[in-house]
């Protein structure tokens, strides 16, 4: 039996939050609630580059909100939603597909 233990990811409206969800917002939406921010925007190099792998805004918007909830500055959360615009929805599939730690922790839920 296998059991996906990672976070799911979905994107939707903030008015569509449930109450265990964290929020992930980009620069264009106005936070209602207490939510992690990114600015949606290419990382400095390509995947591939073998001299150092920068993470874009939001894999490390991301990787902020599941530290946060690891060392208990944020209250548990059990999914995310992001209310994010095209651009940044790209951004999360980007990270969501090409980030290992991203990959390792999220999935598309």
């Amino acid at each position: 039996m296998f059991i996906d233990a990672r976070l799911p990811v979905r994107f939707g409206p903030l008015d569509s939050r449930a109450i265990d969800e964290a929020v992930l917002l980009d620069d264009a939406r106005q936070a209602g609630a207490p939510a992690a921010r990114f600015e949606p925007g290419p990382a400095g190099h390509s995947f591939d580059c073998t001299c150092c792998t920068p993470r874009s805004g939001a894999a490390a918007a991301l990787a902020a909100l599941f530290r946060e909830r690891a060392v208990g500055t944020r209250a548990p959360f059990r999914a995310v939603l992001a209310d994010v615009g095209p651009l940044g929805e790209a951004a999360i599939r980007a990270a969501l597909a090409d980030d290992p730690v991203v990959s390792g922790r999220y999935r598309l839920g």
